[in-house]
């Protein structure tokens, strides 16, 4: 027997498409948050992003009986003192009702030893040495909104329309 599928989406449209590089210097997530700010978008996704960090931190799931309903929080970030070259990046971002931004961004990256690591950026502590180069296209005619998700212990994005 299989699960039940079950989903929240809404079609939209994708409208603008930026093409930016962070330069060095810069941390991620507020840089793109900045160009989505500067362009008017309201809803994006980065649907791609690349480049070469001087220092970097994300955030994996750790198990805990902290949250009941799943038995996972996210850990303490995990640091990277060392260059990183980042592989591959996307994630969404999206303006809340006071005008900030919300973004939930995910990278895969190589360590100067080969070595392979990933996870849920953080913002503040991921550092361009070099560049990083993304793409942040906007899509219109949908709304997303974060709040605290009874299911999963967790405040979510949800889609509306």
């Amino acid at each position: 027997m299989q699960n039940e599928i079950r989903f929240d989406s809404a079609l939209g449209e994708i409208k603008r498409v930026a093409i930016g590089r962070l330069k060095p210097g810069s941390d991620i997530m507020t840089g793109i948050e900045i160009v989505a700010k500067n362009n008017g978008f309201k809803v994006a996704f980065v649907s791609c992003g690349l480049g070469l960090l001087r220092q970097a931190s994300y955030l994996l799931p750790i198990d805990s009986d902290k949250n009941k309903k799943l038995g996972v929080v996210y850990g303490d970030p995990i640091i990277v003192n060392e260059r990183a070259e980042v592989l591959g990046m996307q994630g969404t971002i999206f303006r809340l009702e006071n005008g900030d931004y919300a973004s939930h961004i995910h990278y895969h990256m190589a360590r100067k030893d080969g070595t392979i690591v990933g996870g849920h950026l953080t913002k503040g502590g991921n550092i361009v040495m070099a560049t990083l180069d993304f793409v942040l296209c906007e899509v219109s005619n949908v709304n997303i909104i974060r709040e605290y998700d009874e299911e999963t212990d967790f405040v979510m994005m949800k889609v509306v329309k």
